[in-house]
């Protein structure tokens, strides 16, 4: 499958309009590592990671290919009191979080969809942008630094927060 299939005209011209707002993806891409490594040791304390031979890890790797993903993300349930899920961190070494209320509020069908879904980012490339996106809308340190230094413009900022809501 290919990314054109499910991804929308909009999503792809953001995307390639944030790619070329140098040098911001390289910046990312350097800022990011940090953030995954304190999610994934997070995760490893709080969360259960999805191992075969689990229904969901079956899910998980069933729809991955659908996508033609590459390489799984490691993907893990974690404590929350929402049901939803996200992916984390950076496009090459993406993480996967299944919120473990979803596991209660959805039956098959509509798990494989939250699954499929969030792969779909995956398979996008969209999961070093939501990182940073995420971190801009609440602030975090990533944002901090990226602002503190006078390169994340007004105008780079809307791009990456508008393209967040079509991605």
């Amino acid at each position: 499958m290919k990314v054109e299939d499910f991804a929308s005209a909009l999503d792809r011209s953001s995307l390639e309009a944030l790619q070329g707002t140098e040098p911001l993806p390289h910046l990312v891409e350097k800022l990011i590592p940090s953030g995954r490594e304190r999610s994934a040791d997070w995760l490893s304390k709080h969360g259960v990671r999805i191992r075969p031979p689990s229904q969901l890890d079956a899910m998980v790797r069933g729809c991955a290919e659908v996508l033609g993903l590459e390489r799984l993300p490691r993907a893990y349930v974690a404590p929350s009191d929402q049901a939803n899920a996200f992916t984390t961190g950076g496009d090459d070494d993406p993480l996967l979080v299944i919120c473990s209320p979803a596991l209660d509020a959805l039956d098959y069908v509509g798990m494989e969809g939250l699954v499929a879904h969030e792969l779909a980012h995956v398979r996008s490339r969209h999961v070093l942008y939501h990182s940073l996106a995420e971190s801009v809308a609440a602030g975090t340190q990533v944002a901090a630094s990226l602002f503190a230094a006078g390169l994340l413009t007004v105008p780079i900022r809307m791009i990456l927060l508008s393209w967040y809501r079509e991605s």
